[in-house]
C-alpha cells in the first residue's frame, strides 16, 4: 500500500500557496496602487499650488493684504482635518471604489474654479470646499487599503503611494512655470490658468480611478474565482499563524485508496466559504478608539509627522 509523504504534501501546498499570493499581489498592485498614486499625487498638487500662484501674482490681483493669504491657507487645513473621520463613515456606507474618485473630481472641480475668483472671501470659500473634499482621501485609502492587504503587505504600498507626493514637488514647479506661458490667453493671467488646467488634469484621474478601482475583492474583475477565493480567505477567514488552503483548480484523477479516503476524509469537512460580497470593514467599537487614543506609540508618530509637514508645507506653501 503506498502512503503519502506529508513532508512532500506540505512543501507542495506551500509552493502553490506562495505562488497563489505572488499572482493575487501582482494583480492588485497593478490595478489599484496606480490609481492610489495617481489620486495622491493630484491631492498633493491642487493643495499646493496656490504657493506657485502667489508668486504669479495672485496675491496682488485679490488685493489681499496682511494674513488674508495665511487665512485662506488656514481655512483650508481646518476644515481637512475635521472631515477625516466623517468621511471614513460615508465611505463605509457608499464603498471605496465610488466614494473616492467622488472626492477626486469634486476638488477638481472646486480647483478648477480657483482660477475664476476675484476676491479674499472667494478665496477662503474654495479653501474651504477644498478642504472639505480632500480631507477624506488619505484616511480613505489607508482603510480601504487595509481591506485587501495583510499587514505585512500593507507598510510597503503605503510608502509606494505616498511617495508620489514627492513627485509632486518635483514636478510642480516646472509644470506651473510652463503654464504661466499661457499667461494672457483668454484674458486670464497665468496664475489663472495654474488652477485650470490642473484642475481639469484632477477630474480626468476621478474619471480614470471610478474605472479602475473594485468595488471589493469578491467582486475585482481581474481576479479570478479561485484568486478571489484565495485572497479572501487570506484576509478574513484564516487566522494569521496558519496557513491559508488553496482550493484546487483541477486536480488529477486519485490513483490509489489512501487518495480515495484523504479525499472523502476533506469532503466531510466544512468547506471553504465562498466568495459572498461583504463590506470587509470590522465592526465598530469604542474600546479601540480608547486605545488607539491611549497608543503611545501613535502619539509620537503623529508629532513626528507633525514636524515633517511644518516644514513640507512652510516651504510649498510660503516660499
Amino acid at each position: 500500500m503506498n502512503h503519502l509523504d506529508p513532508s512532500r504534501d506540505t512543501h507542495w501546498e506551500d509552493e502553490r500557496r506562495e505562488t497563489m499570493t505572488k499572482r493575487v499581489l501582482w494583480k492588485l498592485d497593478f490595478h489599484v496602487l496606480p490609481a492610489f498614486a495617481l489620486m495622491w499625487l493630484t491631492n498633493f498638487m491642487d493643495r499646493t499650488n496656490i504657493g506657485n500662484a502667489r508668486i504669479a501674482g495672485l496675491q496682488i490681483d485679490l488685493h489681499l493684504r496682511g494674513n488674508e493669504f495665511n487665512i485662506g491657507l488656514a481655512a483650508f487645513f481646518t476644515i481637512y482635518i475635521l472631515v477625516e473621520i466623517p468621511s471614513n463613515w460615508v465611505l463605509k456606507k457608499v464603498g471605496p471604489s465610488r466614494w473616492l474618485p467622488f472626492l477626486v473630481i469634486i476638488w477638481g472641480i472646486v480647483a478648477t474654479l480657483t482660477g475664476l475668483i476675484e476676491s479674499f472671501g472667494g478665496l477662503v470659500a474654495v479653501r474651504l470646499v477644498l478642504g472639505a473634499s480632500e480631507g477624506g482621501l488619505l484616511p480613505g485609502i489607508i482603510l480601504y487599503m487595509s481591506t485587501i492587504y495583510k499587514p505585512h503587505e500593507f507598510q510597503q504600498r503605503v510608502g509606494i503611494f505616498y511617495a508620489t507626493s514627492s513627485l509632486s514637488g518635483a514636478f510642480g514647479g516646472l509644470l506651473a512655470s510652463a503654464i504661466l506661458k499661457m499667461d494672457g490667453l483668454g484674458n486670464l493671467a497665468g496664475w489663472r490658468w495654474i488652477f485650470i488646467l490642473e484642475g481639469i488634469a484632477t477630474c480626468m484621474v476621478g474619471l480614470l480611478s471610478a474605472a479602475i478601482l473594485p468595488r471589493s475583492l469578491e467582486t475585482a474583475r481581474f481576479l479570478t474565482e479561485e484568486e478571489r477565493i484565495f485572497v479572501v480567505n487570506c484576509l478574513r477567514f484564516v487566522d494569521a499563524n496558519r496557513p491559508v488552503a488553496i482550493a484546487p483548480a483541477q486536480e488529477s484523477s486519485l490513483t490509489s485508496k489512501d487518495d480515495a479516503e484523504k479525499a472523502t476524509d476533506e469532503a466531510s469537512q466544512p468547506s471553504m466559504p465562498s466568495v459572498v460580497p461583504d463590506d470587509g470593514y470590522e465592526r465598530f467599537e469604542w474600546i479601540e478608539v480608547i486605545r488607539g487614543l491611549t497608543e503611545i506609540q501613535a502619539w509620537l508618530i503623529g508629532f513626528a509627522y507633525f514636524g515633517i509637514l511644518v516644514c513640507l508645507y512652510s516651504l510649498s506653501l510660503f516660499l
